[in-house]
């Protein structure tokens, strides 16, 4: 999975269209790609890091089979036609890239008004305590806000471009589906979405998480 912004140079309007209609079908054609979403970002939701800090102009995922058909991908030629034409509207100082272990919460279909939640955790909590905690106390509170179509978490596991492992850009991504905006509303402003809000407190960090309604295209797969 990962998020980048588009160059400053470049008209955001053109580099969307580039996007969507040049670089989505150059990396259809990496081989042994699943699956291929593009998520472009329709309003930012809640508080969080600074606008301009959590402001993306776009949000990517890519499924493989396995890991060693991902390392083969990235060693292919279409991979690097792909990196060449990012070059061109990607800013590459900042496009945070990760494996991640996706946990499906809620299974349905990845369809209707979606939310993404890009989380880092709590500092001086330990990643596998505070990922065990999304997982099994919070995943269960979230789920049972009501109104979600499907509830998937995504939780970091290898950082690949171009932060550290002392910078993972991330440590996690949720996604969760609704059937509009009015669902999406009556869960978290019930009585259970107001417990799971303050939950977040007990693993993740607020002030450098935030959230977005993205509109997802499959591009290829599933």
């Amino acid at each position: 999975m990962g998020m980048f912004r588009f160059l400053p140079t470049v008209d955001k309007v053109e580099a969307r269209r580039h996007w969507h209609e040049v670089h989505a079908p150059l990396v259809a054609k990496i081989p042994g790609l699943a699956a291929y979403t593009q998520g472009d970002p329709v309003e930012r939701i809640g508080a969080g890091m600074t606008e301009s800090a959590e402001t993306w102009d776009a949000y990517i995922a890519h499924w493989y089979p396995d890991e060693a058909t991902f390392q083969a991908a990235m060693k292919s030629p279409e991979w690097a036609a792909i990196d060449a034409d990012g070059g061109s509207f990607v800013d590459m100082t900042y496009a945070p890239l990760v494996a991640v272990d996706e946990r499906v919460i809620v299974d349905g279909p990845r369809a209707g008004f979606k939310v993404v939640w890009m989380g880092r955790f709590k500092e001086g909590l330990a990643r596998t305590d505070a990922s065990d905690y999304w997982t099994e106390a919070h995943g269960s509170l979230r789920a049972s806000t009501g109104g979600l179509k499907r509830y998937v978490q995504n939780h970091t596991t290898k950082f690949l471009w171009p932060v550290s492992d002392d910078d993972p850009g991330y440590d996690g991504v949720g996604e969760v589906w609704y059937a509009d905006r009015d669902a999406y509303l009556e869960s978290v402003q019930s009585a259970a979405g107001v417990r799971a809000e303050a939950d977040d407190a007990n693993f993740a960090d607020r002030a450098r998480s935030w959230a977005a309604v993205v509109d997802e295209r499959f591009v290829k797969g599933p």
